[in-house]
């Protein structure tokens, strides 16, 4: 008699099941020896980021060190100081880290094209800044009008009369647009996106200026979004603004910079094209001398630059320029394990005694 068939499958049934929870147990055990495996790397990667922030900190401590220093040898910040050639180093944890501090008042403070009544107004109040109704004031005033019509900018209409019926030159945030413009110039960048930019700071959602751009505009883009209508936070926000390209960022980038104020720039540690973009008519060779003329002997105040014999018939305002800085930037590259690790610290000197480190981050790309 033979065996009742659901009998005679008893054996390969309990084959199947010990098959299959064999495999359930070795695909946990996978799970579970992977999710160690991440939770080993993750807390690898813990630990060489804490490693590497703490020469970071290092770092900001030599560099704030430095600037201190740096006040006992009079006001004026220029390229030849100690603090632009420190050698800022240190090593701990199989990590090594160097670093190098920079002069944000050497580029362009994109911050002055923002309409910001109470900044501009402290710029103006500022001796080396004031302008009088002169003569040479009423030429730059033309002068920088004529670049910005060329650029489609318009900078608010006809000067105000000055003393004896002379207009008045153009307030700080008109000569920091036309200087906005001639740096691009000098870059070989089409101006055209200036309007755009202008437009993407103004408080208001209106097209004011020719080839501006709007929340209309923006907001018609296959990603649509709208315009900040606000002072920028960090350079890389010029991406958004209609007619900035990839290319064009990347050819900017390295001569702006965006702080949280009007601050002036430092005729002392700006670069060739910085120079260019003073007033209208400086060619890169004449930048060129005048750089050659700053490192012999750094300007002692920003009108003697206006009495320089290379800007001779040349108009110009001291308005936004200065000698001396209050903002660094201390830029370090960690190596060690894995990709080099790049942060970037921001360093406000205020007086003679109070140094601040106003923030630090980690950064993916080089300028």
């Amino acid at each position: 008699m033979s065996a009742p068939r659901h009998a005679r499958r008893a054996p390969g049934v309990a084959l199947i099941s010990a098959l299959l929870i064999a495999a359930v147990i070795a695909g946990v055990a996978v799970i579970l020896a992977k999710r160690q495996q991440f939770a080993s790397a993750n807390a690898s990667q813990l630990s060489v980021a804490l490693r590497a922030e703490h020469l970071v900190m290092e770092l900001e401590i030599q560099a704030m060190s430095v600037l201190q220093e740096d006040l006992q040898h009079g006001p004026i910040d220029s390229a030849n100081d100690a603090w632009a050639h420190a050698d800022l180093r240190a090593e701990g944890g199989g990590l090594s880290a160097e670093g190098r501090l920079l002069d944000l008042q050497g580029r362009f403070n994109l911050t002055t094209l923002a309409f910001d009544p109470a900044a501009l107004a402290a710029l103006a109040a500022s001796p080396e800044a004031s302008e009088d109704g002169s003569a040479e004031g009423g030429l730059a005033a033309a002068a920088l009008r004529g670049v910005a019509a060329a650029a489609g900018v318009e900078l608010g209409g006809a000067a105000p009369a000055g003393p004896a019926g002379r207009p008045r030159a153009l307030s700080p945030q008109q000569v920091a647009t036309v200087r906005f413009v001639l740096l691009l110039q000098a870059l070989e960048i089409d101006p055209v996106m200036v309007p755009a930019v202008l437009d993407w700071l103004d408080p208001d959602s209106e097209v004011r200026f020719p080839n501006g751009a709007e929340d209309a505009y923006y907001g018609a883009l296959p990603v649509a979004y709208r315009a900040a209508n606000h002072r920028l936070v960090d350079p890389g926000e010029l991406l958004a603004v209609r007619g900035v390209t990839p290319a064009i960022d990347a050819k900017l980038r390295p001569f702006v910079t965006v702080l949280d104020q009007a601050i002036p720039l430092n005729i002392n540690t700006a670069p060739t094209e910085i120079f260019m973009s003073l007033t209208p008519g400086i060619e890169r060779t004449q930048a060129e001398r005048l750089l050659d003329a700053r490192a012999a002997q750094p300007f002692t105040m920003a009108g003697s630059l206006a009495t320089s014999p290379l800007l001779l018939g040349l108009p110009f305002a001291v308005s936004g320029l200065a000698t001396a800085s209050s903002t660094f930037e201390l830029q370090v590259r960690v190596r060690g394990e894995g990709p080099p690790k790049l942060f970037r610290s921001l360093i406000r000197r205020n007086g003679n005694t109070d140094i601040q480190l106003l923030g630090r981050q980690q950064i993916y790309v080089e300028d």
